[in-house]
């Protein structure tokens, strides 16, 4: 319930849950329970966060309007078609940015670990997966936020720390590397480069 308070994407954990719900029940096949009511929880969340905006603004809708109005922010399909444009024109990196580049990589490399996540942790972890790579790019016009919403995709680090299991040396310089790599990010962000 306060996923779906506090973020819209919290509906997709709520996705995620409900999927869970039904996997078990098909696999067990118990009687449905008083416990399914749950599953109501973060729409809850949502419709309490609508009523708040209501009473407060006069709109149950109100971070619709602000979000499409500060940030073009609504279902769209011009995230989609740049992501396409930058991996078809991946020289454009040059004159362009870099960082679109590498995010859209990112992006292709969620996706193509939906399969083995699907494998590794069920349908439940796929949904969560899939909906939080791709509900960003349609959100948006830009693949430019894409890093921050693709470092919580938990599964993902789930099904790396699996495959890197089995070669100690890799997974260590992996850890090294990442370290580095958050230091690097960390102390640009505070020095105001703006890059996440």
């Amino acid at each position: 319930m306060l996923a779906g308070v506090t973020q819209p994407t919290g509906l997709i954990v709520g996705a995620a849950v409900v999927v869970a719900y039904f996997v078990d029940w098909r696999r067990t096949r118990h009687r449905l329970r008083w416990d399914i009511l749950a599953l109501g929880l973060v729409p809850l969340g949502v419709v309490a966060f609508a009523m708040y905006c209501w009473i407060h603004f006069g709109n149950p809708f109100a971070y619709v309007v602000a979000s499409s109005q500060g940030w073009q922010q609504h279902l769209q399909t011009a995230g989609i078609k740049y992501l396409i444009s930058v991996l078809i024109h991946p020289h454009s990196w040059v004159h362009g940015s870099l960082l679109d580049f590498i995010y859209a990589l990112l992006v292709l490399a969620v996706l193509a670990a939906c399969y083995p996540i699907y494998r590794l942790l069920g349908p439940s972890y796929l949904v969560f997966t899939f909906l939080s790579c791709v509900l960003p790019i349609l959100e948006f016009s830009s693949i430019n936020s894409t890093g921050r919403y693709m470092s919580v995709i938990f599964p993902v680090f789930i099904l790396l720390a699996y495959a890197l299991s089995k070669w100690p040396a890799l997974r260590d310089m992996t850890i090294s590397g990442s370290a580095l790599l958050l230091a690097v990010c960390v102390t640009g962000f505070a020095g105001g480069y703006g890059f996440s």
